[in-house]
């Protein structure tokens, strides 16, 4: 399978905790991680294309672009062990209750897991899939 990129907002605390998640569960290592508004989101995106989607997940692969929930369900899917079965029972709920269900806690996601300045993968394994 091809390198999929997750793009994510650098300053939302439980972004940064979703890219730990996910590369602590990428043991294939396919997933690459930007953040929103970087070299990278620049080069892929026409700014007025996505402008109003600039405070979510976006997921890039050879399969398209997806946002908020759908873009959560399809890299919980690429984990191994359990993670393939829930994601199939989060894709079973319709993709307009699944994206309230997103939206509302994006609205409050500052508050409820603060903002941070930092990159999320500090490591030096990990800084191999952060780009810019």
């Amino acid at each position: 399978m091809s390198t999929q990129i997750i793009f994510y907002d650098g300053e939302c605390g439980l972004c940064s905790r979703f890219v730990r998640f996910a590369r602590s569960r990428d043991r294939s290592r396919r997933f690459k991680f930007a953040p929103i508004g970087g070299k990278t989101w620049q080069s892929r995106f026409d700014e007025s294309s996505v402008a109003m989607d600039r405070g979510t997940i976006h997921l890039l692969n050879d399969q398209g672009h997806f946002t908020r929930s759908s873009a959560v369900v399809r890299v919980v899917r690429g984990f191994s062990g359990v993670w393939p079965a829930v994601a199939f029972v989060l894709w079973i709920i319709p993709k307009p209750i699944r994206d309230f269900g997103y939206r509302v806690v994006a609205r409050i996601r500052y508050r409820l897991f603060g903002r941070t300045t930092t990159c999320p993968l500090a490591e030096e394994d990990s800084q191999k899939c952060m780009l810019p």
